[in-house]
């Protein structure tokens, strides 16, 4: 239950140790977890680097730790990185977020978060996906696997292994169920945080989720925004800054 400023976030005192407002958001997510099956996060589609690959510096926060040179912040990355990296970003790292201070490492964006990452030396995971997107830099990757495709070509092909579609410039995933799927929804806009004034929700960040089922199949809200609209098989679903959607298709 605690992170990098540890227990004095949790609670307000060590000694009878009641919930702090932070220690009671925590506590909602613990009691929404277990409430809940889990599902398989659903990745039909793997990005795939060179099996030398170092770690990344976090694409969505270059000036972190800025200047220090360790390996995830390495200025003298080559070439061969560069390119992965921008790879990287337009499939899991382009954000259309406009407004607040909280969209860094969790931008709203008009791909669904649906990729994993693994290295090409991990040959015995490639029958977990559909397709292999090839940022190893090896010519022979593309020959020796037949799923291996460009990041252009998956950032179509990723809508086609979703069992919906989420438009409205927000970021969203699904998890597999034995029977059907629960799709959650994030607004990460609008939320802006300092120590002057707290948490503030900006007004114009607000969004409506446009979702398309696929299959004839329903949406059954569960969790979080309730307010939601339908019109022939499209949900409409209006999210404020910080807002979330979770709902179960079936």
């Amino acid at each position: 239950v605690s992170e990098e400023w540890g227990l004095h976030n949790t609670f307000f005192d060590g000694r009878d140790f009641e919930l702090s407002l932070y220690g009671r958001v925590k506590k909602d997510f613990l009691d929404f977890v277990n409430k809940y099956e889990q599902g398989t996060f659903h990745a039909p589609i793997a990005i795939v680097l060179p099996k030398d690959m170092q770690v990344l510096c976090n694409i969505n926060d270059t000036s972190f730790n800025h200047g220090l040179r360790i390996p995830y912040e390495n200025p003298d990355l080559t070439q061969r990185e560069l390119k992965i990296a921008e790879g990287i970003k337009i499939l899991m790292g382009e954000t259309v977020s406009q407004y607040g201070n909280e969209t860094k490492t969790l931008p709203n964006s008009n791909l669904p978060d649906a990729f994993d990452i693994i290295h090409e030396d991990c040959e015995a995971a490639f029958s977990a996906y559909e397709y292999l997107v090839d940022l190893t830099f090896n010519p022979s990757f593309a020959k020796k696997h037949r799923k291996a495709i460009s990041v252009d070509e998956a950032k179509t092909k990723i809508f086609e292994l979703m069992p919906c579609t989420v438009y409205g410039g927000l970021h969203w995933f699904v998890n597999k169920l034995s029977d059907g799927w629960y799709l959650t929804v994030f607004n990460n806009d609008g939320v802006d945080k300092s120590v002057e004034n707290g948490e503030r929700i900006i007004a114009d960040a607000a969004r409506t989720a446009v979702i398309e089922i696929k299959h004839g199949q329903n949406l059954i809200p569960l969790e979080g925004v309730r307010e939601i609209n339908k019109s022939d098989s499209i949900y409409y679903v209006p999210l404020n800054g910080g807002d979330y959607f979770f709902a179960r298709i079936g």
